[in-house]
């Protein structure tokens, strides 16, 4: 039939694409179409790598035949083409489930032409047990055919159990690293519980196991809920004014609805901000001073608060601070005009006499006469 190849272990007649033969088990070599031996991973005749056969060390030596020799006394006949029969199989340790029947030999027609004795045929190899195909199969799904090179190069990087088939490998596995480190854990607790429970030392005992509480309470292992609050009410902030506004500082005050601590920004028009302290005292009404600004600027601030459990809220203004003073200058006084009153002449005699008067403002005295 088309695309069929003739088993040279039984001689039956199998498909072309077939590694194993149907009849015998034979491992057939997918390059030359030979039966290869199981001990070998090449194949002898045409170098296709085909990789060794784990039942090789399994394998006996077949029956060896005997030389043929014709009688001279027959008459010669054109020989006939005859199928090679296979042999029995050999008694292995593990027999196939299905042994195949082997057909009893056919002797050669005699020929009355031969005067010595005919050469004797190549001797037929060992037939195999059928469950090495399972085993091959498993072996070529894991290596692949391909050229001795290729063979060589993927035998390197993986080779052959030394016995027993590629299927009995045990893949090593790893202990999980979780896993190993709550043994470890797990171990020293016991035996810190049946050191305790025999009594050995407990001061030492107390001791460390307070040293070790008092590590891992500041530990802080990050929860599912990180970065919201228990408390799901905001914090409020209300009735935000600026009072006592100077021309270097003003007061901020606010009110919160529950105890809060207390912090104000303040940024100037430049975009530079200052932070005060943060005053740590939980309280509801809240007041905070703010110095060194320059006179005459408009500043944008930010009062804030956050309560017990961080929850924090704002609220921002606008705060202008007064002019710089400039000096007063003194008052001209306007000048008065002096003014004589009251003049009058007393004590009177022929040749003298007493001039009085009175002026509006401090001035000298003086009287011209004649």
């Amino acid at each position: 039939m088309a695309g069929s190849i003739r088993c040279d272990n039984c001689g039956e007649e199998i498909s072309s694409s077939s590694r194993f033969c149907t009849s015998c088990a034979a491992r057939i070599c997918p390059g030359c179409h030979k039966t290869v031996p199981g001990s070998v991973k090449f194949c002898p005749g045409c170098g296709f790598a085909v990789g060794a056969s784990p039942l090789a060390s399994a394998e006996q030596p077949g029956p060896q035949q005997p030389p043929r020799v014709p009688p001279a006394t027959q008459p010669q006949r054109p020989q006939q083409s005859q199928r090679q029969q296979p042999q029995p199989f050999p008694q292995l340790d593990r027999q196939p489930p299905h042994p195949p029947q082997a057909p009893q030999p056919t002797p050669h027609p005699p020929s009355a032409t031969w005067t010595q004795a005919a050469t004797p045929p190549p001797p037929i190899p060992t037939p195999r047990s059928a469950t090495e195909y399972k085993v091959d199969r498993q072996f070529i799904k894991t290596h692949g055919y391909g050229s001795p090179a290729e063979a060589i190069a993927a035998g390197a990087q993986k080779s052959p159990p030394a016995e027993g088939p590629w299927e009995q490998q045990i893949t090593p596995r790893r202990i999980p690293r979780t896993l190993f480190i709550l043994m470890i854990i797990l171990g020293v607790a016991i035996i810190g519980l049946v050191a305790y429970s025999m009594g050995w030392d407990q001061g030492i005992i107390s001791n460390a196991m307070d040293k070790a509480s008092g590590l891992l309470s500041g530990i802080r292992i990050p929860s599912p809920t990180a970065g919201t609050s228990a408390n799901v009410t905001p914090l409020a902030i209300s009735n935000v004014t600026v009072s006592g506004v100077t021309q270097t500082g003003a007061t901020i005050s606010w009110t919160t609805d529950r105890p809060a601590s207390s912090q104000v920004m303040i940024c100037d028009p430049d975009g530079l901000c200052t932070w005060t302290d943060v005053d740590k005292n939980l309280v509801t009404q809240h007041s905070i001073v703010v110095s060194g600004l320059k006179p005459g600027t408009s500043y944008q601030y930010k009062a804030l608060s956050a309560d017990a459990k961080e929850n924090e809220t704002t609220a921002e203004g606008n705060l202008l601070t007064l002019e710089e003073a400039k000096p007063v200058p003194e008052p001209v006084p306007t000048p008065v005009p002096l003014l004589l009153s009251a003049i009058m002449a007393s004590d009177t005699t022929p040749s003298t006499a007493t001039i009085t008067w009175q002026s509006n403002q401090p001035a000298t005295s003086q009287v011209e006469y004649g």
